[in-house]
């Protein structure tokens, strides 16, 4: 390996910039105390490191360089690499009745865009829309359908309209 090489210089650059912000986050303390425990570990002083990093020094010495690499292959960055899944799950808190509260409106929401797109697509002179309205009703429409059909798969929960108080309501429970 070429100590020397653009390549090198920019992984082991990156890498120890990398450890340093790493270990800052992970022990609370500021980025110029990790980079002192990071040279120290290296055997190097932490000034050549934040010098190296902030491009200050664009070619280390050779015996210092190899330090950088032989840490850098004996410590490899603990980068988990994000799968789409863990990106897209969180947790919500909600009490019952502001989740009944979300799914009444969802719900009612759906209700008024399949209204207006019968409406549209049965040829009323007051309710027609075309191109682009018409796309954006129906894309709206399907996303919101969606999103109300993923809340009540995912609770486990029957939904029933109370004609008497025009709202939602849980009819069977699930795990909300």
């Amino acid at each position: 390996m070429e100590l020397h090489s653009e390549k090198t210089l920019r992984f082991a650059r990156t890498a120890l910039k990398n450890h340093i912000s790493a270990l800052a986050v992970e022990k609370g303390i500021k980025e110029s105390a990790a980079r002192a425990t990071i040279a120290k570990s290296i055997g190097v002083d932490p000034s050549s490191v934040r010098q190296f990093c902030n491009r200050e020094i664009h070619k280390p010495a050779i015996k210092t360089m190899q330090k950088y690499v032989d840490w850098l292959a004996a410590n490899p960055e603990k980068v988990e690499k994000p799968s789409l899944s863990s990106v897209d799950k969180f947790t919500v808190t909600m009490n019952k009745a502001q989740f009944t509260l979300v799914m009444d409106r969802l719900w009612r929401d759906v209700s008024d865009m399949k209204d207006a797109m019968h409406k549209a697509e049965h040829g009323d002179d007051h309710h027609s829309f075309n191109g682009y309205p018409n796309l954006v009703l129906l894309q709206g429409g399907c996303q919101l359908e969606a999103l109300y059909a993923s809340f009540k798969r995912q609770t486990g929960t029957s939904w029933d309209f109370d004609v008497a108080t025009q709202k939602l309501f849980i009819s069977e429970e699930g795990t909300l």
